[in-house]
């Protein structure tokens, strides 16, 4: 709901500038939001000419 953003918010902006830093934040939700952008180990690319 709108009312609970507004609390989230003002706890992420305790000085009351209404900016939330963009790290603060991170601190805060990066495990949640941004997994699927985490860098992923893969194998090497096989060229077209290896499959011959």
């Amino acid at each position: 709901s709108e009312s609970f953003a507004d609390q989230v918010f003002d706890l992420l902006d305790p000085s009351g500038t209404g900016k939330v830093d963009f790290g603060e934040f991170l601190m805060h939700f990066d495990e949640v939001l941004t997994p699927a952008h985490r860098r992923v180990e893969r194998a090497p690319v096989i060229g077209l000419a290896d499959l011959g």
